[in-house]
C-alpha cells in the first residue's frame, strides 16, 4: 500500500466517520446559539477535533496494555455513550423551556468525550501500526473533526437564526437521536 493509500484509507476515512457524531452535535450547538461568535465556533472545533485526535491515541495504549481487561468492557461504551447524550439532551431541554444559560465548558467538555468514546475504540485498530504512524492517523482523525465540526458550527449557527425560536429544542432532539444511535 503506497503513503497516499494508507493516509487516506487510515486516516481521512476513518476521520470522517469517526467526526459524525461531533458534526450533528456541531449542528446542534450552532442551531441553539444563533449569535455564537467566531471565537466559540472555533473552541468547538477544536474540542470536538481534539478529542478525536487523543482518543484513538489512547484506545492504542488501552490495547497495549490492557486488551483482555478492556475488551470485557467494550459492550458498555454504547450506554456511557448514550448516557451523556440524554444528559446534554435534557440540558438543551431545560435551557430551551427555562431560558436559564447553558454551562457552556462543562456541556463542551461533556460533548466531546460522548463523540469520541467510538474513536476510542477504533484506536484499537492502530495497535498494529507503529507509534509514528498511529500519531499520524489521530492527526488526520483530529484534523478531519475540526474542519467538518467547523464547518458545520458555522453554517448551521447561521441558520440557527432563522429557526430560533425552536433551535434548543431541535438540538436536544439531536442528542437523543444520537443517545438512541448509540445502543443499536
Amino acid at each position: 500500500m503506497n503513503d497516499l493509500s494508507f493516509l487516506f484509507t487510515e486516516g481521512v476515512l476513518p476521520g470522517i466517520a469517526l467526526a459524525m457524531d461531533a458534526v450533528c452535535v456541531s449542528v446542534a450547538d450552532g442551531l441553539s446559539r444563533p449569535d455564537m461568535g467566531s471565537k466559540r465556533m472555533f473552541s468547538i472545533a477544536l474540542v470536538f477535533g481534539g478529542f478525536q485526535f487523543a482518543m484513538p491515541l489512547a484506545g492504542r495504549l488501552i490495547a497495549m496494555f490492557m486488551t483482555q481487561i478492556f475488551s470485557s468492557l467494550t459492550k458498555y461504551m454504547p450506554w456511557v455513550s448514550a448516557a451523556v447524550f440524554v444528559y446534554l439532551a435534557f440540558q438543551m431541554f431545560r435551557e430551551h423551556f427555562s431560558k436559564e444559560e447553558e454551562t457552556a465548558v462543562e456541556n463542551l467538555f461533556l460533548q466531546g468525550i460522548a463523540t469520541s468514546i467510538d474513536a476510542l475504540a477504533a484506536g484499537f485498530s492502530l495497535y498494529n501500526l507503529n507509534f509514528g504512524n498511529s500519531l499520524l492517523c489521530s492527526v488526520i482523525i483530529g484534523a478531519v473533526t475540526f474542519i467538518l465540526c467547523l464547518i458545520a458550527v458555522f453554517s448551521s449557527s447561521r441558520l440557527g437564526s432563522f429557526v430560533s425560536r425552536y433551535s434548543r429544542l431541535f438540538g436536544g432532539l439531536i442528542f437523543i437521536f444520537l443517545a438512541v444511535k448509540q445502543v443499536l
